[in-house]
């Protein structure tokens, strides 16, 4: 990774009156003097996750928003089994995105991987400048106030970086984790380290958070128990089937995912449901059913219904038959995620989305996951509790559910992944790479217009994305993901 040179200057309001800005110098030319520049550094950074465009911070020159918005979501439905690519750019919001659908049909989309690549690593870049920052003002501040700074930049930055080893490290192969420099201050560009050492550290960083005895303020937003349980939980699922596999990885999801399952519901009635997935409003929303929602009033691509469009007008994008047919009757799900029309299909209308209030949203750490991660490791584990959470959780999405009487636990989980999650950021994705599944569908060929079949293979190279080369190959002598070359 080359070195993100520190280079900060804002334009957030940070007053009702929008007339007091942060405008810090780069590090060769002003020093961050005192504890309050730091705890500035990270407001501002927190208020710029749900900003508009008109008060965005700045970090290397480019404005800083949260990376998973709708068009990364966009691609990564589009790279799932969730949707039905024959029909994703038939309607003027769907075409928007003709670009992306065109290298997506064949899981090869370099917009989407650098995309991901720059925007994650902008946002390493910027937790590092917070907390070398911090650092260097060690034993003149109140041990709180370290923590809940720290505790704030260590969770996202791991957050960050986790997402960067799911997507680009190959499952299989441990040497090839991704390059990882946490010093702002070093120039050259850093090998791939190992997957295991990566996830040391992502490990080691919400360890560190989570054993910090200052609670959360009413100012942070990813430093809570609660969140890094959660997120502990998805680092120890995702980590238990890769080839950096530890032996008691299982046992970790469990304890971290069981930890939410005692503390938290899950959604019982459609309505609470709705609440969860429809919030209706921008900020930091809280939710008894999800742990962290950010939500935003920036309009994608001067769109608010691209990529998803207008279901009741016909123009939404069209729900994957396959995965249709996994509902049964009684479940409440398709009523609330789709809709249904006799001419068009049945489309998506799981999001929803407000005009200069609420153009773009992400739910993350929903207590949903939790519950099947939970259900996941216990299977794994060969524990009774697995079947058990299974029933849990369909009696509170299907009427008059009473028993599992399958064969398959572990299989009927991820079919309840697959339902409830649909269309939601990363999630098919990821659960399609660990657990290398083969997908075959049509999609419609950019040179001849023709509809084909695409195929992804078990273990596929493509579930590791390609590494941008201009804005990294170039500069930093790494190697590609196998495959791309």
């Amino acid at each position: 990774m080359k070195r993100l040179i520190l280079m900060l200057s804002t334009a957030v309001c940070l007053l009702s009156s929008c007339q007091n800005y942060l405008d810090l110098k780069p590090k060769n030319q002003t020093v961050v003097g005192t504890l309050e520049d730091v705890k500035l550094m990270m407001s501002s950074y927190l208020f710029s996750l749900t900003s508009s465009d008109g008060y965005p911070i700045y970090f290397n020159g480019v404005a800083m928003h949260f990376p998973y918005n709708r068009d990364a979501i966009a691609s990564f439905t589009m790279y799932s089994d969730d949707l039905d690519m024959r029909r994703a750019i038939e309607n003027s919001y769907g075409r928007k995105y003709e670009k992306e659908y065109y290298e997506s049909t064949d899981w090869k989309s370099s917009i989407f991987s650098e995309t991901i690549w720059n925007n994650f690593y902008l946002h390493i870049g910027y937790m590092n400048s917070v907390m070398k920052s911090l650092g260097e003002l060690l034993g003149s501040y109140e041990q709180s106030d370290f923590e809940k700074i720290k505790g704030e930049a260590l969770t996202i930055r791991a957050f960050y970086i986790f997402k960067l080893l799911q997507l680009f490290a190959p499952y299989d192969n441990n040497e090839l984790g991704i390059p990882l420099n946490l010093d702002p201050e070093v120039i050259e560009g850093t090998k791939r380290l190992s997957q295991q050492e990566v996830y040391k550290r992502i490990i080691g960083d919400l360890t560190e958070a989570l054993n910090y005895e200052t609670a959360n303020d009413t100012w942070n937003v990813f430093y809570n128990k609660d969140i890094i349980h959660a997120l502990l939980a998805q680092v120890y699922t995702f980590k238990a089937e890769s080839a950096a596999k530890e032996e008691k990885d299982w046992e970790e999801a469990e304890k971290h995912s069981d930890y939410i399952v005692q503390r938290y519901q899950l959604a019982q009635t459609a309505d609470e449901l709705k609440s969860v997935i429809r919030p209706g409003a921008a900020g930091v929303i809280k939710n008894p059913h999800c742990l962290l929602t950010l939500g935003w009033d920036i309009t994608p691509r001067s769109n608010s219904y691209s990529f998803w469009g207008l279901p009741q007008y016909g123009t939404g994008q069209v729900v994957s038959p396959d995965l249709l047919a996994t509902y049964t009757p009684g479940d409440y799900r398709p009523g609330l995620y789709f809709y249904v029309s006799e001419e068009d299909g049945v489309m998506y209308q799981k999001f929803e989305y407000v005009t200069w209030t609420l153009s773009d949203y992400i739910t993350l750490f929903r207590v949903a996951d939790m519950y099947l991660i939970c259900a996941e490791a216990n299977t794994r584990l060969n524990r009774p509790k697995g079947k058990e959470l299974l029933e849990t959780f369909k009696k509170s999405r299907i009427t008059g559910f009473t028993t599992y009487n399958g064969n398959d636990v572990l299989d009927e989980i991820i079919r309840e992944r697959r339902k409830e999650f649909c269309g939601e950021y990363d999630m098919r994705w990821l659960d399609m790479k660990r657990l290398k599944m083969a997908v075959s569908r049509e999609g419609i060929d950019e040179k001849s217009q023709q509809v084909k079949t695409y195929k992804l293979e078990s273990n596929d190279y493509r579930y590791a994305l390609k590494i941008p080369i201009e804005s990294e190959l170039v500069y930093n002598k790494i190697p590609q993901n196998p495959g791309w070359n």
